[in-house]
């Protein structure tokens, strides 16, 4: 029950901050820290993925966005807060990551400095989200070498990982759409998903 107040308390505070002042970022940033520190492990995370696309669009541009409507950019923010705890806590750690490609920790250095592979820095650490490996985590999803580069700089990590595992029309396997993930699984072309990418 106190923890429940508690993130109401971090949350009112939050809103409040993107309704009347430009520290949107900032005070967005202490409120998905904070449930990243006390959230339980399992939390709702699928809020994230059923946005819309108008929603996702604001996602997409960050936190800091303030072209948009304030309180419209709070009520997407709140949606995606148990999201973003949630692919924290599902990504991978640098050491997992070596671990399932069989290389040193040099080369997946390597592999981030090239954007051949996909990692973004939380709390100073390294997390892999893990839609970018294989379902048995015995290897990288065939082709991300070539369609991650293709992503533009400074997308959300939400934003990525909702691009490769929501289904596309523009990727079609037995008359239905198919999402990039699936889509390099089962063998597609990864210079069609590269396209994709490029227009995000």
């Amino acid at each position: 029950m106190a923890e429940a107040v508690a993130w109401r308390s971090q949350l009112a505070r939050a809103m409040r901050a993107s309704e009347e002042s430009a520290d949107v970022a900032i005070a967005w940033r202490g409120f998905l820290e904070y449930m990243a520190r006390t959230a339980p492990a399992g939390g709702p995370a699928q809020a994230a993925f059923d946005l819309s696309d108008d929603e996702a669009a604001v996602l997409e541009r960050g936190t800091a966005d303030l072209t948009v409507s304030p309180g419209k950019a709070a009520r997407v923010l709140a949606r995606s807060a148990a999201a973003w705890v949630d692919l924290v806590r599902d990504c991978l750690t640098a050491t997992t990551a070596v671990e399932i490609l069989n290389v040193r920790e040099s080369r997946v250095r390597q592999r981030l400095a090239d954007r051949t592979l996909y990692g973004f820095k939380y709390e100073g650490a390294w997390r892999f989200p893990r839609v970018q490996f294989d379902d048995e985590l015995s290897g990288a999803v065939p082709g991300i070498a070539t369609v991650f580069p293709a992503l533009p700089e400074g997308i959300n990590p939400l934003a990525i990982v909702r691009w490769f595992t929501i289904p596309t029309w523009e990727l079609v396997r037995e008359d239905k759409p198919t999402s990039p993930r699936q889509w390099l699984l089962t063998g597609g072309a990864p210079s069609s998903v590269a396209a994709l990418a490029a227009l995000l």
